[in-house]
């Protein structure tokens, strides 16, 4: 069973830990997320927006974006920070991130992208991505700390891995779903109707789902995972995790994917009064046994035996 998780989170591990994902070179130097390679990211001014709509989204840093369906691909900056969006696009995959890793460009900044609903989408970083629609077959992931929201889903297969603190909520449905997390990361998927899901969790990530059908579960470490529905459930687990079934109408008990902690029994209730209070049976004997005893009665006397009556002779 450790073999299967490893193989799972493996790669995505080794991944991170190489500084490459999805063919984007970049690596973090004092807390700062830097480039390598020849990314050629520039301003929106200098973007092509007249080139074919991107199929893939990969953010980068600390960015506020919302990616809404639609026909025409264009994208719109607000915030503080606009100057410091940079963008790339090459095959099919559009890049968004901030110059010079974001260094000295702290202003909150929001990047409004509308495109044919993507294939994937990846989360670098502490930013944020609001996702209005995916394709039926697509996949996301975050590594870092950062959220992605997905709304009114509607997909046929779904992947989600999570990397590091990252958390992922979503809502809609999917016909099959598959979830990696590696770290403490949460996944809150209570209102994505799942009609087949396989998790796999290593560390201390909670997980939320709703799923009818069959659940496959790997668990390692103290991370949680709750189902809520009629699932038919496999789990493997190694460590000190706990994996919960509840009814579909408890998707809002606990927090952070947790059932609610049962409460302890109650103390049982004291005899009811009525008059005079009655003794405790351990009272009754302790007054018992401090009666002096009595004395013991002198052993009777044995009784005299009685003389044979004499018999006469003739």
């Amino acid at each position: 069973m450790l073999n299967d998780i490893f193989k799972t989170v493996g790669p995505i591990i080794a991944a991170a830990m190489a500084g490459k994902f999805e063919h984007t070179e970049f690596r973090f130097d004092d807390g700062k997320l830097r480039f390598d390679g020849d990314w050629d990211g520039v301003s929106l001014d200098e973007f092509d927006l007249t080139q074919a709509a991107p199929e893939k989204v990969v953010v980068f840093g600390p960015n506020r974006v919302k990616i809404t369906e639609g026909k025409t691909f264009r994208i719109q900056l607000q915030g503080e920070a606009t100057d410091a969006i940079r963008f790339s696009q090459r095959d099919g995959k559009l890049v968004v991130a901030r110059r010079n890793g974001g260094a000295g460009e702290t202003g909150p900044t929001t990047v409004e992208i509308t495109m044919p609903a993507p294939r994937s989408v990846t989360l670098v970083g502490a930013g944020f991505i609001e996702i209005d629609a995916l394709a039926e077959d697509a996949s996301v992931c975050i590594t870092g700390s950062g959220s992605i929201g997905l709304n009114n889903a509607a997909c046929t297969r779904l992947k989600a891995k999570l990397l590091g603190s990252g958390r992922l909520q979503a809502e809609g449905s999917v016909e099959r779903l598959k979830l990696v997390s590696a770290g403490s990361g949460g996944a809150d998927l209570a209102e994505l109707e799942a009609g087949k899901a396989q998790i796999t969790i290593t560390g201390s990530g909670s997980t939320r789902l709703a799923c009818d059908g069959e659940v496959e579960a790997k668990m390692m470490g103290s991370g949680n995972i709750t189902v809520f529905g009629r699932a038919r459930c496999r789990v493997q687990s190694f460590g000190s995790g706990r994996f919960n079934c509840l009814p579909r109408h408890d998707r809002d008990a606990g927090d952070n994917g947790e059932p609610e902690v049962p409460q302890p029994p109650k103390p049982p209730k004291p005899p009811k009064s009525g008059g005079a209070a009655a003794k405790p049976k351990r009272a009754a004997a302790a007054n018992k046994a401090s009666k002096p005893a009595k004395a013991a009665k002198p052993a009777r006397k044995p009784a005299k035996k009685r003389k044979a009556p004499a018999t006469k002779t003739s």
